[in-house]
């Protein structure tokens, strides 16, 4: 028993440097510990900076989407005037198709009454010369018939 009873101070001695080497690493875990939850906390706000860089983003997404929202509005607009610029243009086309037939059939009927015109004027050219041809045959067949006079007795 002395021998157990002497060993004792060994025993002392290891559980005293056994309690000092658990306090150690209980004071490496928390130091360990503590610097993961530094770093996480560095890397929390690393995330934290990029979804607000995120959230502008999105904002600015959204902005953008609203101002092509407005630029597809206007550009409806402006083809819903263009179709009625097109449709009244095929109306004023379609006018202008009736007035050009409008004006064929005129020019038709001026071309008619043309012809109607000229061939009253040669018949009135030939009756021209039928008579210049026969009052000079006319003049000559009077200039040989004597011309006498009557007096009536009062």
């Amino acid at each position: 028993m002395k021998k157990i009873v002497g060993k004792t101070d060994h025993v002392d001695d290891a559980l005293e440097r056994l309690d000092v080497l658990t306090k150690e690493e209980n004071l490496m875990t928390a130091a360990r510990t503590l610097e993961v939850a530094q770093h996480a906390d560095d890397k929390i706000t690393i995330i934290e900076e990029i979804l607000q860089d995120v959230n502008g983003n999105v904002r600015t997404t959204q902005e953008l989407t609203f101002h092509v929202n407005r630029n597809i509005t206007a550009t409806k607009e402006v083809i819903s005037d263009i179709a009625g610029d097109v449709k009244r243009t095929e109306v004023l086309a379609h006018h202008v198709d009736d007035n050009v037939t409008v004006i064929k059939e005129l020019t038709h009927e001026l071309r008619s009454d043309a012809d109607v015109i000229k061939g009253d004027t040669r018949s009135v050219n030939d009756n021209i010369k039928v008579t210049k041809h026969g009052a000079h045959h006319f003049f000559r067949f009077y200039r040989h018939v004597p011309i006498f006079s009557y007096h009536t007795p009062i």
